[in-house]
């Protein structure tokens, strides 16, 4: 599954296809949506799809997920100026982009661009989606609107806390965009046998645009969830890390 960019995701990867279950790409069940790379035209999986959803798809309760995770307030400005529009995005999110009103897209209180990777993380499937894509939660916003007024009786810091027990349960490991460096050093540690893409090419969803830092602060503001994830991942990224050259400069 994914939580950033499906560019950066592939890139990482030389070649996803290593990435298998009993030999077959993943996910190897026919009722899964299945995501066609548009960059390599292969089958590489419903990473769009919660990790609930995709537990559900292989019916196994000891499935651990690998990830993608990037700045939130990046994420989505870069959403905001890549994604078409609905089904993953309402109505009103649709006409404000056609305007060009980022202030105004930002500021819906239905956008369903923020949080969008704690979303992706504590969303609990009851059933998984059928084959077809559309029908996953990250791609459904009336799901996510539905998961929000769910959750609004939840504190924040309660959140936080199922963020954690999530991602330390759930995940094997999850890849900091910003930090290549340190993932490339602590993965390759990790997983020894998976070769990764060592050149990471920047795509038009990473470009630094110039956005206004009053826009910018907005978005920090709406994605707090996010942002306490990344802060959480991005540290323990690092303590590992620095770990790892620690001991290898006592060799």
């Amino acid at each position: 599954m994914k939580t950033a960019g499906t560019m950066g995701f592939e890139k990482f990867l030389s070649n996803p296809k290593q990435m298998t279950m009993n030999g077959d790409m993943f996910p190897p069940f026919p009722e899964c949506p299945v995501y066609i790379s548009r960059w390599r035209g292969e089958r590489v999986g419903a990473i769009h799809c919660t990790h609930s959803e995709l537990q559900l798809c292989m019916n196994a309760s000891d499935v651990k997920f690998i990830t993608t995770i990037r700045n939130p307030i990046d994420r989505v400005i870069s959403e905001y100026f890549w994604i078409e529009g609905a089904p993953m995005w309402t109505l009103s999110m649709v006409d404000f982009k056609s305007q060009g009103k980022m202030h105004e897209w930002v500021a819906d209180p239905t956008n369903t661009a923020h949080n969008k990777q704690a979303f992706q993380i504590l969303f609990e499937a009851e059933t998984f989606p059928s084959h077809r894509y559309d029908e996953c939660a990250m791609k459904n916003a009336t799901k996510t609107l539905q998961w929000r007024e769910k959750i609004k009786s939840e504190t924040v810091e309660s959140l936080q806390r199922r963020l954690v027990d999530i991602v330390e349960e759930k995940f094997s490991f999850v890849i900091v965009k910003e930090r290549l460096k340190e993932t490339e050093v602590v993965f390759s540690s990790m997983f020894p046998h998976v070769e990764i893409q060592k050149d990471v090419a920047h795509s038009h969803s990473t470009i630094k645009l110039e956005i206004s830092q009053e826009i910018r602060d907005k978005i920090e503001s709406r994605n707090q969830l996010d942002l306490f994830l990344y802060s959480y991942i991005e540290t323990k990224l690092v303590h590992k890390y620095n770990n790892l050259m620690k001991r290898h400069m006592m060799h």
